[in-house]
């Protein structure tokens, strides 16, 4: 059972399969209303009520990235699915750039939208701890469900991303296999702009020279770890709740 709660919105300029969409996503238990542009989805979120978006990419005057684009730069910080029936590749990375939560072609696979949905709700309390050296996730893993967190342990930035519940903060290794944490971080705080990243690395002149704009002040610490002072600085992050934020 979906632990997400608050109204869906879909935004389609194809209305019928917009309500069709919202129709679905109703008998599944889910509430649904659906916009036909970019700028009605943009007046209606500003109305309030809104947890949850879906949208199609071409959209009458702003796509669909536009449209999370001055969604995030309103502050907004809901989680957002795009749809296309164009999925190459400079539409995903202008999706996913603006904060899109995964992009999905069309005809939506309505199964694979279905199990995203149904971990919009889930992840809020969770931390993120993203580091190829599994020995060592593990253990930061292991003292940070002793001090009550709920924790979900990645080796890369693709199993990282892949995540799609929301996570309170994410803990991340600078250097991994197919990118960097300074990566991973920009994608988790276009998707949501709550989120708190903290760093972990043994290279820490060299994360520091990327660590600009937003990511600027992010605290880091370096390997090898002390367990203790990461643990308060997780547990600053939370009672602060200070977030790093996009500039889209």
């Amino acid at each position: 059972m979906s632990t997400f709660e608050g109204t869906i919105l879909v935004v389609d300029d194809h209305v019928a399969l917009a309500e069709n969409l919202a129709e679905i996503l109703g008998d599944e238990g889910f509430r649904t209303i659906w916009a036909d542009s970019a700028e009605a989805a943009l007046d209606r979120v500003a109305k309030g009520g809104i947890s949850a978006l879906i949208t199609d990419y071409r959209l009458p005057g702003r796509s669909g990235a536009e449209l999370i684009g001055e969604l995030r730069r309103r502050g907004v910080d809901i989680p957002i699915v795009v749809m296309s029936a164009h999925t190459d590749d400079g539409t995903i990375e202008l999706s996913e750039a603006a904060g899109a939560l995964e992009v999905l072609p069309k005809p939506v696979d309505l199964g694979r939208l279905m199990a995203i949905v149904n971990h919009l709700g889930r992840g809020e309390s969770t931390i993120l701890v993203v580091d190829d050296n599994r020995s060592m996730a593990d253990n930061l893993a292991e003292a940070l469900r002793g001090q009550g967190h709920d924790v979900i342990v990645e080796g890369s930035l693709t199993a990282a991303l892949a995540q799609r519940g929301r996570p309170v903060v994410a803990i991340l290794d600078y250097r991994l296999p197919d990118g960097t944490g300074v990566e991973v971080a920009e994608r988790l705080i276009a998707r949501d702009p709550r989120i708190r990243v903290l760093f972990v690395s043994g290279h820490g002149e060299e994360l520091g020279a990327e660590l600009g704009g937003p990511l600027a002040s992010a605290p880091r610490i370096d390997k090898p770890v002390d367990v203790s002072a990461l643990l308060a600085l997780v547990a600053k992050a939370i009672s602060n709740g200070q977030t790093p934020r996009s500039d889209r």
